[in-house]
């Protein structure tokens, strides 16, 4: 689906109807396929104009179930905005974002929510009459279509460690043409993404937008506990009963927690070939470190490892450039089979000199241009400028080259579109 504007839930929709018995999400031990899922978010988004008779929010209260995924796109299904609710936070602040967002009906999973005046809460396993659907589910009809497109995507509040929370404002439409140009220019098709119950709100946010893009299966590991998490990856990886390509995040200290319980479960042994699997690593945050990243290319020997730095603001964005070059002869040497991804924060913008200082004159680099919604491959030495305010991607290959992905103007380039 490259350069596909077409919003999630209509992508979720065409896909159940090409390739209705195509894993969707594996939840719970249980496996539902493209047409499964659409079954299930239409039969819940049907009922949600008797529940709630306003064109308001609904609130979506639960861990990463199946109905995580449903509910969701039936909420957008039935013309509504998602706000997603956390389960850890106390009655005085759910109240306050409820308020906040004038929301009277929430859909809530295994777990209810604290009542809350003047909100209806409604369980999604009460809505349908089946609690597992059948693993066969015909493709929806033909005629099956996507009626109402609410303007706002989603309300996502974050975590609200310092009080209550603020929220994020996603339009539906934002960002959509990357969306689905990732999926098939960076990501390999019909994968899986491993989501954990202790994600921040992000990460499943951006994947259930994302995976019908890519025929992408979600397995959703609701574990609350790191040590539950790092079990349900490891017992993943071990199985030999499927070999399906994986994508996984994790933050420094999860990752950490994770290698030292892979190596000790694994004792002596080579690690199971099952890690072999995992061909793409996100990871972030300020603690990050080169040992980390080494650790991670031993344990996912097959992984492009993408890391998103949440840096200081002190740091810049040079620093963070730099920081990564200095270690290069460390990173050369891990011999990564594809990339290293260093992806900087969006308030230090580039600037091309310090881009030169740090790299050969001889890299190449991934460059968008107004003229083209594709990336080109563009030498360093051909670009007059870079856009302000844009966050380049830098990252070293085995030859030790740092390539960067940003917006600017090129002098005689003749670069076809790739990937």
């Amino acid at each position: 689906m490259s350069g596909s504007m077409l919003t999630p839930t209509e992508a979720l929709l065409q896909v159940a109807k090409e390739h209705p018995f195509r894993s969707a999400v594996r939840s719970a031990g249980i496996q539902w396929s493209y047409a499964a899922l659409w079954s299930r978010v239409r039969r819940i988004a049907d009922q949600i104009p008797d529940l709630d008779g306003t064109r308001n929010p609904v609130g979506l209260y639960m861990g990463l179930e199946i109905d995580y995924v449903a509910a969701a796109h039936a909420i957008w299904l039935a013309g509504r905005t998602v706000v997603f609710l956390s389960t850890k936070w106390t009655p005085d602040v759910l109240e306050v974002v409820l308020e906040r967002a004038q929301v009277h009906l929430v859909l809530h999973g295994v777990t209810a929510p604290p009542e809350v005046s003047g909100v209806t809460a409604v369980s999604t396993i009460s809505l349908l009459e089946l609690q597992h659907l059948p693993s066969i589910i015909p493709a929806p009809p033909t005629s099956e279509t996507v009626t109402e497109i609410p303007v706002i995507c989603c309300i996502t509040p974050t975590s609200g460690s310092t009080g209550v929370p603020k929220s994020i404002v996603y339009p539906m439409r934002r960002s959509l043409a990357v969306l689905s140009e990732e999926s098939s220019t960076l990501l390999k098709p019909m994968d899986g993404q491993w989501l954990r119950g202790g994600t921040t709100f992000l990460r499943p946010l951006f994947e259930i937008r994302r995976f019908m893009f890519n025929q992408t299966t979600l397995y959703l590991d609701p574990s609350a506990s790191v040590a539950d998490q790092c079990k349900a990856l490891c017992e993943e990886l071990e199985s030999t009963c499927n070999s399906q390509l994986l994508r996984v995040h994790f933050t420094p200290s999860v990752f950490r927690a994770f290698a030292d319980f892979a190596h000790i479960r694994a004792g002596d042994s080579p690690l199971p070939r099952g890690f072999k699997r995992v061909y793409w690593m996100v990871i972030g945050g300020e603690s990050l470190s080169i040992h980390d990243l080494e650790v991670a290319r031993s344990i996912f020997p097959c992984a492009t490892i993408a890391c998103n730095y949440a840096v200081r603001v002190t740091m810049g964005r040079v620093m963070l450039v730099a920081k990564c070059c200095h270690s290069a002869p460390r990173l050369a040497s891990l011999e990564f089979p594809k990339c290293l991804f260093i992806q900087a924060i969006r308030s230090h913008p580039l600037s091309l000199s310090a881009l030169r200082r740090v790299a050969p004159t001889s890299c190449s680099l991934m460059t968008r241009f107004p003229s083209s919604p594709r990336p080109r491959k563009v030498p360093l030495a051909s670009l007059v400028s870079l856009q302000a305010k844009v966050p380049p991607i830098i990252w070293a290959t085995r030859r030790q080259q740092i390539t960067c992905s940003v917006l600017g103007t090129a002098k005689r380039c003749s670069c076809t579109p790739t990937m």
